[in-house]
């Protein structure tokens, strides 16, 4: 197109580029601030909290924000484009939405069983400091050093589960997105030449 020329496009997408970062820095703020008052409004009756709580008032909000902003609207400009997409883009929404209740059953339960093999661990090492000159002086050190590295490889084998079921997801979430990108590209490939409009 000899009538764009190349201070008109790189200034188009200097202007692409800037509002990207731009909502990008509101997406987090708006989601810091609906977290702080998420957490704010839920443990102002509490004296004490355990840390796996914090994913009620860090990690959920960033994951509403982030799906249903910009999930939506990534998959709405792919149906301005091609209607067509709207025919993946559903049931693959529904079946990760279904892959993410799956996993968080899991995740779930994985969490509650760590917090059980961690505090062990931190026990032992606790009670063991307290007591090293007893240790010492029986020469139990052996022992309790086999002791420590089994209690430590108990919990973080559950640890490593945790990531593995992690990823199990991520696999699984970026198949389906793939597959509506997959979709929305071969629509546009095989839709009539003048039904797109290339401005």
């Amino acid at each position: 197109m000899p009538r764009v020329t190349s201070a008109v496009l790189i200034g188009v997408y200097a202007l692409v580029s800037f509002s990207s970062a731009f909502f990008v820095y509101l997406r987090s703020l708006v989601s810091a601030l609906l977290g702080l008052k998420a957490s704010s409004a839920f443990f102002s009756s509490f004296n004490k909290a355990s840390s796996d709580l914090s994913i009620l008032y860090l990690d959920i909000p960033y994951s509403i924000t982030f799906v249903a902003i910009e999930i939506v609207v990534i998959i709405g400009i792919m149906a301005s484009v091609t209607w067509q997409v709207l025919i993946v883009a559903i049931p693959a929404t529904l079946a990760s939405k279904y892959v993410q209740g799956y996993y968080q059953a899991f995740a779930r339960e994985i969490i509650r069983i760590n917090g059980t093999t961690k505090a062990p661990v931190m026990n032992f090492a606790a009670e063991t400091s307290l007591r090293v000159v007893t240790v010492r002086a029986f020469n139990m050190v052996d022992r309790f050093v086999k002791n420590y590295l089994k209690l430590v490889e108990t919990d973080a084998s559950l640890f490593f589960h945790s990531n593995v079921t992690m990823e199990w997801l991520i696999i699984r979430i970026e198949t389906l997105q793939n597959l509506t990108v997959f979709t929305a590209a071969l629509l546009l490939i095989l839709v009539p030449m003048d039904y797109v409009s290339p401005d």
